[in-house]
């Protein structure tokens, strides 16, 4: 059989029962969801060319397997052959043989011979960090990693480590000689017998006559259905005379360990087989009185019992918890015994309707005597059968109601369960078809199965546990997931009492989901990568925006990224705070523009590459003010979710005076800087005609009542273009393409600014200044200007003065005349002719 692209995605499983498969891709996607495998392959050989192993993926073997892949990749926790990381299983069970490529990732492991072919490159065979092997590897070249492991110790050249630890033989407590017996036969590979021999037995049975086949072959299954038949009554040993391998034997009547190891065939008797059943519900069988008659050389059953007879019937709990559940034969109740009325048809057959409320495995025994002038009959006849719960029933212990089907309108705002790593509390019932408890109900390692029901699309995370055990019919197991949303469980369908089931299939507990599960929501964030820069090398002029940045991480308990914390699930929003010198006075509300967050995969990154965007501005107050010399900026995170997530170690606190400490900080601090209340004044000086002038555009800050050159300024630029300087006189036009100043009867002056003449369109400042220069005109003119801040490249509107009066602070005025004079002339007087 051939096969394309065979895809598995959360919670898939593939049960292959038939081997000589070709696969071309053979890709498992991430995750069991507390399932016993990925894949099970039945014994036999399989061609891959593309075996791809994602995290928490498992390939199980039922039998001797042979595996040749051209390239198998293993990410992370996947195994082969093997339960769980560094976990041995079965070695003689797997020979893989790679030819082009085996790449196996941090804990994942193979129990196997490992052949990898010449035909691969270099780095062909890689064991990265942490990864095991058990079993023995034929490879040209092989890289191992750190902490990686290749152990042999539990393979000889022998043949398998897997021995069989006994045999078993289930009958059941009594036959008929008119019947065959029906015995079934195990080779058990460990004590609980859990796991079957499967590499074949042979057993020779005593007695040695009377079976359906002795000795008894057993394959890849592990076991034999057998029947034996005495046409004599009376009790008969059984025993083995011999077995390959060899290994003691254990005997089951009815399911109860036998240590007479005796089965027993009698000439009459009560015969009834009560199917298994839910607990709640009723189990429907028939019972017949039979008795064996003389037919030449063999032996047939007729029926003994005909009309209404009462029957004694006695219950016997052979499994369960302490309980005082009784069980009812045809509505009477057997507590612990009971006469039940019985109607046999002219066949001898009756009918018995069994009910029990709990769970377990229960032992009816019926007896049936008479006696009159002739003798005594007495029959008896027994069952043993298995009652089961109707579903296990998962809930995490005080959850709030969370429904729906949409992450925005329903499960996003679910009310908060618990926190991304943290423990939460699973509890378990095992109930019966009335929805009422099975304290009867008793289990170990319950495979837990987990789904993510939101974000939609997201992460499953890592979840536990992915066993439970039950004790009383209630179970209380510490869960946690280590992500962001909404969870649901069941218990993975599965068989109890399977000794005690002779139907097939044997009836199995379905998985039920549990209600949803969560919300779950970050267990905190951390901030890294924080800065604050400065519009102007060390100083920034408040109303300026200036750079800050820093990256939000969204953790679990374990300090992993939530990246399921993203779109409707991420609520988390910056606030930035403020402080000077730490003065405990929060100017938080100064500060109006600030940066705002985006969420994806559990991140928000801001303001991380270069060149970075001016996202935050500390508004100036409206009058003039000192320096903020130090002024510190941090970031406080507000989860909008009932303050359940908190920011990280926090160290600022605006509102608290100095350093805070504990509990008392709130926010991260991003950096520190000095905040000074500018303005920019456009100066008037006076010269020749015949000379040109240079005006200082001055940059001041306000301190200590008096506007002060800020020579710290070398950022601030100034520009002709776009009508960033403007001339008050309406005859004086300027021309930004030429920068030439019209001053009226043709004549025109060239501007510019600049340190040095004639300077530029634009020009920065200069410790403070900007120089504005105006060519010699020739004549005496005023020419009044305005520098138009809003026109300005950068818009510095943080450089207007609301104390002066029309903006006067940006007004300044070129006056040129016939003549300067000389400077070393004191007293000039004009004299007339």
């Amino acid at each position: 059989m051939r096969f394309g692209t065979i895809t598995t995605n959360y919670y898939a499983s593939i049960d292959i029962k038939q081997a000589g498969i070709t696969i071309k891709k053979l890709d498992l996607g991430s995750g069991r969801g507390g399932k016993p495998y990925t894949v099970r392959l039945a014994a036999g050989d399989y061609w891959i060319e593309t075996l791809a192993m994602n995290d928490d993926t498992l390939i199980e073997l039922s039998g001797p397997v042979r595996l040749f892949v051209k390239n198998l990749k293993m990410v992370g926790g996947s195994f082969i052959n093997s339960k769980g990381v560094n976990q041995r299983g079965d070695i003689g069970k797997l020979l893989l043989v790679t030819y082009d490529s085996l790449s196996m990732g941090d804990k994942a492991t193979i129990s196997g011979l490992v052949y990898q072919q010449e035909g691969g490159g270099k780095d062909a065979f890689i064991m990265g960090s942490s990864s095991y092997i058990h079993g023995r590897v034929s490879s040209p070249s092989i890289a191992v990693g750190k902490h990686s492991v290749i152990d042999s110790s539990g393979y000889s050249c022998g043949g398998s480590e897997k021995q069989v630890d006994h045999y078993e033989l289930h009958y059941g407590a009594q036959t008929l000689t008119c019947e065959v017996a029906n015995v079934q036969l195990k080779a058990c590979a460990n004590d609980e017998c859990s796991t079957l021999f499967d590499l074949g037995a042979n057993v020779t049975l005593s007695p040695t006559q009377g079976w359906s086949s002795n000795p008894v072959v057993m394959g890849s299954s592990g076991s034999a259905a057998l029947n034996l038949q005495r046409y004599q009554a009376g009790a008969i040993p059984l025993s083995i005379v011999t077995a390959t391998p060899s290994a003691p034997l254990r005997c089951f009547k009815d399911g109860v360990l036998d240590a007479n190891c005796t089965i027993s065939f009698v000439d009459a008797a009560l015969r009834f087989n009560v199917p298994t059943f839910y607990a709640g519900a009723s189990g429907v069988t028939s019972i017949r009185a039979i008795k064996s008659n003389d037919s030449g050389a063999t032996k047939v059953c007729v029926p003994l019992l005909t009309g209404n007879q009462t029957l004694q019937f006695a219950s016997t709990k052979v499994v369960s918890e302490a309980t005082s559940a009784v069980p009812t034969v045809n509505s009477t109740a057997i507590a612990p015994s009971g006469d039940v009325k019985v109607e046999f048809n002219s066949d001898g057959v009756g009918q018995l309707t069994v009910e029990y409320p709990d769970a377990g495995v229960l032992r009816l025994d019926a007896t049936f005597q008479k006696s009159d002038a002739t003798g005594t009959l007495r029959l008896t006849g027994s069952d043993t059968f298995a009652v089961l719960p109707s579903s296990i029933l998962l809930r995490s212990k005080d959850q709030p109601a969370c429904s729906g089907t949409n992450d925005t309108s329903y499960m996003a705002n679910c009310g908060v369960y618990s926190k991304a790593g943290a423990e939460f509390t699973l509890q378990a019932q095992a109930l019966n078809q009335l929805g009422d408890l099975t304290p009867g109900f008793g289990a170990t390692n319950l495979a837990v199965q987990w789904a993510r029901l939101a974000p939609l699309t997201g992460v499953n995370g890592t979840v536990s546990p992915a066993l439970l055990s039950i004790s009383k019919g209630v179970s209380s197991t510490i869960a946690k997931w280590d992500e962001v949303g909404v969870l649901k469980a069941g218990i993975t369908d599965f068989v109890p009492y399977p000794g005690y089931q002779d139907e097939t299939p044997q009836l199995k507990v379905p998985l039920r989901w549990s209600a949803p599960i969560g919300r779950f929501v970050p267990w905190d964030y951390s901030l890294s990568g924080g800065f604050i820069t400065p519009a102007c090398n060390a100083f920034t002029y408040m109303s300026q925006p200036f750079a800050s940045g820093f990256v939000l991480t969204a953790r679990n308990l374990q300090q992993g990224t939530t990246k399921n914390y993203q779109g409707a699930f991420a609520k988390g929003v910056a606030e930035m705070v403020a402080a000077n010198a730490l003065d405990g006075v929060a100017r938080d509300k100064r500060i109006t523009l600030s940066p705002s967050l985006s969420w994806a995969s559990g991140i928000a990154s801001v303001n991380q590459q270069s060149p970075f965007g001016l996202n935050t501005r500390f508004d100036r107050a409206a009058s003039p003010e000192a320096p903020f010399a130090s002024l510190s900026f941090g970031i406080k995170v507000d989860d909008k979710d009932g303050s359940n997530t908190r920011l990280a170690t926090p160290n600022m606190n605006a509102a608290v005076a100095g350093a805070c400490a504990g509990a008392s900080c709130d926010a991260v601090r991003l950096g520190t800087q000095k905040l000074l209340y500018g303005r920019l004044l456009a100066g008037t000086e006076a010269g020749v005609a015949s000379a040109p002038l240079a005006i200082p555009q001055r940059m001041q800050y306000y301190e200590a009542g008096n506007w002060l050159l800020n020579k710290e300024d070398q950022c601030t630029q100034l520009s002709l273009a776009n009508q960033g300087f403007t001339f008050i006189n309406p005859s004086q036009t300027f021309d930004a393409a030429t920068r030439e100043l019209n001053l009226g009867a043709g004549r025109k002056i060239k501007l510019g600014l600049g340190s040095s003449a004639p300077g530029g369109d634009a020009a920065l400042a200069k410790d403070g200044e900007i120089l504005f220069h105006f060519a010699k005109p020739d004549i005496s003119v005023r020419i009044p200007y305005k520098v138009d801040l809003a026109k300005q490249p950068s818009q510095p509107l943080w450089l207007s003065d609301p104390t002066s009066a029309n903006d006067g602070n940006l007004q300044g005025e070129a006056i040129f005349g016939s003549s300067r004079g000389n400077d070393r002339i004191i007293y000039r007087r004009e004299v007339m002719q």
